[in-house]
C-alpha cells in the first residue's frame, strides 16, 4: 500500500517539513520516496511505494 502526503500554505515552506512527513508513513511504502515542491514551496507533494 502506497502514502500520500501534500501541504499548501500561504508563504513558501521547507522542503524538511514534506521529508517529515512522509517519513512517518514509511510504513506504508518502504521501497521509494519522491517529493516534489510548486508554487515556489506553497504547494509540496510527497509520496511513498510500495
Amino acid at each position: 500500500m502506497c502514502g500520500i502526503a501534500c501541504l499548501f500554505a500561504g508563504q513558501p515552506l521547507p522542503e524538511e517539513l514534506i521529508r517529515q512527513m512522509t517519513s512517518i508513513i514509511s510504513h506504508r511504502g518502504p521501497d521509494d520516496e519522491g517529493f516534489i515542491g510548486l508554487s515556489e514551496n506553497r504547494v509540496m507533494l510527497g509520496h511513498r511505494r510500495l
